[in-house]
């Protein structure tokens, strides 16, 4: 009996002794929960912050999709272009003097050429622009006398070139295209400021009282080829659009890689408006536009006609003694980096290909 009675203690024993021991792992268990719980929570707060980040994501992503089929639809539509908007100073029965004209300009002398690549005009812009030149304007007018009636004549406003004529002033010539049409025609004077006063002319003079359209408007083709391309992601929403007064300006810094369109005396026909989508209009505004009669009450007027159009135009009035050019390539892009070859070095090349 008495070692029944041992067994039975030993066992008791045995028992609490193993109760004891479970306890103890119970209580460590809750200990060991509770750090998990606290971790968990932890896993909740990333697992959640990580939805968040995959929400904004998808949500770039359906806007990204809606953007582009906005963009595919607007590719489709029919958008304003120099060919379908009324353009109401064009005059097609100028069309063939103007034409003619350029012909004997085009292309230019080698020596003008080489000139206007050390100006910062490479002949690649040159070309492109097919900018021209006249050493003697009165054997052209009696080229075109025999060639064109008196109605055409004055129609294409050569009765401005007498005065030049007259005095000998070689020009510039800088034709407006309406893709490879030439639809007007500027001149400058390639004479130096104290040659102008002598000879008391002005520096430019346009074959006609009005402009058709911005010179370099095929620049509003291009950027709508872009939109059509569906490349809206790689560009910006709207186009810097430079605005000029200049014609050889806008060959300056079109040479930078900016867009910039050229305007007469701060004028742009309403219907020339409906061009300029997608683009910020800045007009530039340098040491001789400020020459111009009423110059700030003319750049407040074009502001007022962006604004009924819903367009913000800014207005960059250019230090005291700035030009375009001089501006354009220091305050932008710094120190001019082209330069012409010269003769010398262009002889060398050429003996090199030779050999």
């Amino acid at each position: 009996m008495e070692v029944l009675r041992r067994r039975k203690d030993d066992e008791k024993s045995k028992q609490e002794e193993k109760q004891e021991k479970d306890k103890l792992e119970q209580e460590k268990e809750k200990l060991r929960h509770g750090k998990s719980d606290a971790e968990a929570d932890t896993i909740a707060k990333k697992v959640q912050k990580d939805d968040s980040l995959e929400l904004l994501l998808n949500e770039q992503k359906t806007q990204w999709e809606r953007d582009k089929l906005q963009a595919e639809k607007d590719a489709k539509k029919e958008r304003p272009t120099l060919h379908n908007i009324e353009l109401p100073n064009l005059q097609p029965a100028a069309f063939g003097v103007w034409r003619a004209i350029h012909e004997l300009s085009y292309p230019a002398p080698k020596d003008v050429i080489e000139d206007l690549e050390a100006s910062g005009i490479p002949a690649k812009i040159q070309e492109d622009f097919k900018v021209g030149f006249i050493e003697d304007l009165m054997d052209t007018a009696q080229v075109l006398t025999k060639r064109f009636s008196l109605e055409e004549l004055q129609s294409a406003g050569i009765s401005y070139m007498k005065e030049w004529a007259e005095k000998n002033v070689p020009v510039l010539v800088f034709p407006y295209l309406r893709d490879d049409e030439i639809c007007y025609l500027s001149f400058r004077a390639l004479l130096s400021q104290d040659e102008r006063h002598e000879l008391d002319i002005r520096r430019y003079i346009r074959l006609g009282d009005k402009i058709p359209f911005p010179y370099n408007s095929n620049l509003f083709e291009e950027i709508l080829e872009r939109e059509r391309k569906k490349v809206f992601f790689l560009y910006p929403s709207r186009f810097r659009l430079n605005i000029l007064s200049k014609e050889e300006d806008v060959l300056v810094v079109v040479e930078k890689g900016f867009e910039a369109i050229a305007i007469r005396d701060f004028n742009i026909e309403e219907e020339w408006l409906k061009l300029f989508i997608n683009v910020e209009p800045v007009l530039i505004v340098d040491q001789t536009d400020r020459k111009f009669p009423n110059w700030e009450q003319k750049a407040h007027a074009l502001e007022q006609q962006f604004k009924n159009h819903d367009m913000v135009m800014r207005l960059e009035n250019l230090p005291e003694g700035s030009y375009v050019a001089d501006w354009f390539v220091k305050s932008n892009l710094g120190e001019r980096t082209f330069k012409p070859e010269t003769r010398e070095e262009r002889k060398k090349k050429d003996k090199l290909e030779d050999i």
